[in-house]
């Protein structure tokens, strides 16, 4: 069904990493990861041993699991320290566990952080394209959601990405800025074009042969 994939981004299922039950990707919280330089997060790749981005890991782990609010709290209180130190006990027993592998828990964050960020559709352009702002669009996309769709902080800050990407782009076609195709139908349009296309070049070939 073509509205699945949009139903599902808008109510993704709880997920467990390493011990954390996760909560959804948000704006609030992937910016939080922007913040403190996630790698994960990072839109450039950089060099980091492996102890050092088990610690990240961990880190962006603890900042997914919490209410935003509440990992601020903790951390301008100086208490989240000993979040972190109570939370790295109950990782001990897990990373102990037989059988444990820290890559599959990378795979799983790096999926989640796929996931929370996935918009059901093809998104095409229907504007020139030619000034690029220079905010991160994750600013942008605030900014759009509170002032043009009324979002709160709260919902900026708790609710699924994907949630907040499509009431974003939504906002974004019903101004008439982009055009929406979910994939199976963007892939019969582009099946479309291209025999479109190439029958138009077929006559072409023929037209001039005929010349």
């Amino acid at each position: 069904m073509h509205n699945a994939a949009e139903f599902s981004a808008a109510f993704p299922g709880p997920q467990v990493i390493l011990g954390l039950r996760l909560l959804p990707l948000s704006l609030g919280r992937y910016r939080l990861l922007k913040r403190f330089e996630c790698p994960f997060v990072d839109d450039e790749k950089k060099e980091i041993n492996i102890e050092e981005l088990n610690k990240e890991l961990f880190f962006s782990l603890v900042i997914c699991a919490l209410p935003c609010d509440e990992f601020c709290h903790l951390l301008n209180t100086g208490k989240l320290r000993r979040e972190l130190k109570r939370w790295g006990k109950k990782l001990t027993k897990t990373v102990n566990k037989k059988g444990f592998s820290i890559l599959e828990s990378f795979n799983a964050f790096r999926k989640y952080l796929d996931d929370g960020s996935a918009v059901p559709w093809v998104v095409l352009s229907k504007q020139d394209n030619s000034e690029t702002s220079m905010a991160h669009w994750s600013s942008s996309i605030d900014v759009v959601l509170r002032s043009k769709v009324g979002w709160t902080e709260k919902e900026i800050n708790e609710s699924p990405m994907t949630k907040a990407l499509q009431d974003f782009f939504k906002y974004m076609e019903s101004e008439g800025m982009v055009k929406l195709y979910d994939h199976d139908s963007y892939r019969g349009v582009q099946g479309e074009a291209k025999a479109n296309g190439d029958a138009l070049e077929k006559i072409l070939q023929e037209m001039n042969h005929g010349s």
